[in-house]
């Protein structure tokens, strides 16, 4: 038995002893830099919504495709990066010391101590959020967009023979938990979190799934539907040959394209009702009454009283 094999075996057995869990393995990524954001905005005096970023961020995730529960994520963001579109905010949030301390504390961190799947797609994501030298526990919603190769990879040759993974997650807190609490209530306590991140593997150790069941960017027509619970299987669907043109409803009772009821065979023709004098139309007008004087022809100028000859 290899060296690696009879270590994982003893852990296995000493877990097992002391009542313990030893985490599965899981693939490791790291956050693409170049499309990974993470959002946060403001109530303003309550007349709009305020927003700004961070513009580096970094870190890695543990991630198993198959129990994503035993995943877990690090993250790092650099204070000093913050953008909101004002230099002169930024630079107050930054300096000041009303808001960020930056150089006594120049990174934000992130460190998950839970993950709990609620769908197949989602999990509530919560860690300790570490900011201006204060931590304090936050729990994130989080939502599995995509794993696989990357799509670009077929056309860009950066991207050939990347896999990728991407994830969206929200969040909410109070800044002034972690001493943000300048210019509140004029400017809401309460920050909006929304984070959009790509990340590569970089490493593989946990069992994969197949394309289809991991989203790996499989076109539609590999892809299988799946039935959803509860839910009644119809007549399948007539797909008309390419190029010839779709079959109109019929109508219940009726042939293919019929719009009305045929009559019966052999019946004798149906009469039609007589007319309604009451439906006769109106009599036109008088022939003989004199005509309205025909306009000037093209080219002449118009008349002054008009007052259009400006």
């Amino acid at each position: 038995m290899p060296v690696t094999s009879s270590i994982r075996a003893m852990l296995l057995s000493l877990a097992a002893f002391a009542g313990t869990a030893i985490p599965a393995s899981a693939d490791i990524y790291e956050i693409d830099k170049d499309h990974t954001e993470v959002r946060f905005t403001w109530d303003h005096v309550g007349m709009s919504r305020q927003g700004g970023r961070f513009r580096d961020v970094s870190g890695t995730l543990n991630f198993d495709p198959v129990a994503p529960g035993n995943s877990s994520v690090d993250v790092r963001i650099k204070v000093a990066s913050i953008s909101t579109g004002v230099a002169k905010l930024d630079e107050h949030l930054i300096r000041s010391g009303e808001f960020f301390d930056a150089q006594a504390f120049p990174t934000i961190t992130f460190r998950s101590t839970s993950v709990a799947p609620s769908t197949g797609r989602t999990a509530e994501v919560t860690g300790n959020l570490s900011m201006n030298g204060v931590t304090k526990p936050v729990t994130m919603s989080v939502k599995w967009n995509f794993s696989g190769d990357h799509p670009l990879g077929t056309i860009n040759p950066v991207y050939k023979e990347i896999y990728v993974s991407g994830f969206s997650a929200t969040a909410q807190i109070l800044r002034s938990d972690w001493g943000l609490s300048r210019t509140v209530p004029f400017i809401s306590d309460e920050l909006r979190i929304t984070i959009e991140t790509e990340m590569h593997r970089k490493q593989i150790t946990s069992p994969q799934l197949a394309p289809e069941a991991a989203g790996s960017g499989a076109g539609p027509s590999s892809a299988v539907p799946q039935q959803l619970p509860g839910a009644t299987t119809g007549p399948a669907l007539q797909v008309p040959e390419p190029g010839s043109p779709a079959p109109l409803p019929p109508v219940e009772g009726g042939p293919p394209h019929a719009t009305t009821m045929p009559p019966p065979a052999g019946a004798p023709p149906t009469a039609e009702p007589p007319l309604d004098d009451s439906l006769t139309p109106a009599p036109l007008p008088d022939d003989s009454a004199p005509e309205s004087e025909p306009p000037a022809p093209r080219g002449e100028p118009l008349n002054p009283v008009d007052g259009l000859d400006n």
